[in-house]
């Protein structure tokens, strides 16, 4: 969606992305996204259950994964000049319990280009709780007059 901030008079878009589970669609749907960052010419944020995670500590419980499991996400990043937008709070947005064992991964984020960032240098994600759903809400905030 094209969203126009009224206080800085500047249009900027955001997206909401949920990406494939299943790794034989995934090379296509990453290369697909880095395609569509050719053709947004406005600062660009995606809000998205990413189904990948981009660093150890983005996971507890379970097996630890493969080095190459951070690969996908952290390309992206390079490739489109953006970072995950920090987090205040807790990391983890879905839990799962997997036989015996608790599961707690960062699979949803909100990410950014380095535009965007420019113009909302003090934005982080805040994670509600889980309710219905194994994944919680992401709350992104731009500004630090958020009350915490």
């Amino acid at each position: 969606m094209v969203v126009h901030d009224t206080a800085l008079a500047q249009n900027v878009v955001i997206s909401n992305i949920y990406a494939p589970a299943q790794l034989r669609h995934k090379e296509y749907f990453w290369e697909h996204l880095i395609e569509l960052n050719n053709v947004i010419d406005s600062p660009w944020c995606l809000i998205s259950d990413l189904n990948e995670i981009g660093a150890p500590n983005e996971k507890r419980g379970g097996i630890t994964p493969a080095d190459s499991k951070f690969k996908r996400l952290n390309h992206f990043l390079e490739a489109i000049n953006a970072e995950s937008v920090p987090v205040d709070g807790r990391l983890f947005t879905w839990r799962r319990r997997i036989h015996t064992n608790l599961i707690y991964e960062r699979l949803d984020r909100a990410i950014a280009r380095k535009d965007w960032l420019n113009i909302y240098p003090q934005a982080f994600e805040l994670h509600g709780n889980f309710t219905c759903s194994d994944h919680c809400p992401i709350i992104l905030s731009t500004t630090i007059e958020y009350d915490r």
